[in-house]
């Protein structure tokens, strides 16, 4: 059982890290592309081990941006009304 419970909390605090750097590159690399800083997560999907995509809703320079991180901290996909743009 103690054996189980690491392993939860192991996955648990990589999850943690994962969406803080998520929710870190996302609107920097977002501004840096869009020159409109997002501040509305519309939705966010994870497998909890290796990704985070976050969607962000725009006002003026985009409706919809969609940001991927991978396990590395690394923003591995980014999507801006539908344009791949990473």
């Amino acid at each position: 059982m103690f054996e189980e419970q690491k392993a939860f909390n192991a996955v648990l605090m990589h999850y943690n890290n994962l969406s803080r750097i998520a929710q870190y590159q996302c609107p920097r690399v977002i501004l840096k592309h869009t020159d409109e800083k997002p501040y509305v997560v519309k939705n966010s999907d994870s497998d909890k081990q290796a990704y985070m995509t976050l969607t962000y809703r725009g006002d003026n320079e985009f409706s919809e941006s969609i940001c991927t991180v991978a396990r590395l901290g690394k923003v591995a996909k980014l999507l801006v009304d539908g344009r791949k743009i990473i």
